[in-house]
């Protein structure tokens, strides 16, 4: 018997490098937007016998185009007559706004957390107003389209607050103004 063996010299080359594809997406949307509709207007009010009282719009309640009374409280009373005029267009109700943005998309609303001031148009007597808030739970919106083939979607919401009223001299009637900001942001 006779073996034979035969060799096989071979060299294995290991792998040292390897490589793939990888996906980069991005999803484009609209951006988010606010506009104004109405302000908020607390109304006609009458000053307390004494102390400070308060007024207060509630952003459950539309407005427009039926005026609203606030509800007051430490001697404050209120009357629907001379609550609009040619500056301040629309009666008492709270203030209202339109945010726009992505279809099916929700976004938040962040309000003041401290009071902010209005000044008396024809004088420097200041009123404090603060608790603001909105009528969508959590201040929580969500865009949907309005109307068959929109484009953009909509979200209308409404804004409350509340007014301090001290006692003040007849001095100090009229028409108090001032600004308070409302943003929107997608969450």
């Amino acid at each position: 018997m006779c073996a034979i063996l035969i060799g096989f010299s071979s060299t294995l080359l290991a792998q040292n490098s390897a490589s793939t594809s990888g996906q980069a997406d991005a999803k484009i949307i609209r951006a988010i937007s606010i506009i104004n509709i109405n302000n908020l207007n607390f109304g006609t009010l009458i000053w307390p016998p004494s102390g400070t009282g308060t007024a207060t719009m509630s952003p459950l309640v539309s407005g427009f185009p039926t005026p609203v009374l606030s509800t007051v409280s430490g001697g404050v009373a209120t009357v629907l007559q001379g609550s609009s005029d040619a500056v301040h267009s629309y009666g008492p109700g709270p203030a209202s706004f339109n945010c726009k943005g992505e279809n099916g998309f929700t976004f938040i609303v962040l309000l003041p957390t401290s009071a902010i001031q209005i000044t008396q148009d024809v004088g420097s007597q200041t009123l404090d107003v603060d608790q603001f808030t909105t009528n969508l739970p959590g201040n929580i919106g969500l865009l949907t389209f309005t109307a068959p083939n929109s484009t953009v979607a909509n979200c209308y919401f409404m804004v409350g607050a509340t007014v301090h009223i001290p006692v003040l001299s007849n001095s100090l009637t009229g028409w108090y103004d001032g600004n308070f900001p409302v943003t929107v942001a997608y969450n």
